[in-house]
């Protein structure tokens, strides 16, 4: 419960995101969008969801990465790069945030 009163606190302190934002959908009895303005607040909720599956240990190994898709936040962990090689997956968590509503899709960890 206490990682989920503080991804509200962050989304609730969060500052306007800076561009654009996504036209989310009105529906009656629910707060109204987008809940999830900025990267800041989707690394919030990431780090939220991500601490009670991996060690501190484990997290402190990648690079967190957040990308804008539009509607939504992809926000992934990757391992640095190593000059020389190249890497794919590296086993980090991978997740989607939705910006209108928050809501968390295809998460899994990268191969």
């Amino acid at each position: 419960m206490g990682l989920l009163l503080l991804a509200l606190q962050i989304i609730v302190m969060a500052p306007p995101a800076s561009g654009p934002a996504p036209v989310c959908h009105h529906q009656d009895g629910l707060i109204d969008g987008p809940v999830v303005p900025t990267a800041e607040v989707a690394r919030g909720i990431f780090a939220a969801v991500a601490r009670p599956l991996q060690s501190e240990q484990a997290a402190s190994r990648y690079v967190l990465t957040i990308a804008d898709q539009g509607v939504a936040w992809a926000v992934y962990q990757a391992l640095p790069n190593t000059p020389g090689m190249i890497t794919m997956g590296g086993g980090g968590l991978e997740m989607r945030i939705d910006k209108c509503t928050g809501a968390i899709s295809e998460m899994h960890y990268s191969r």
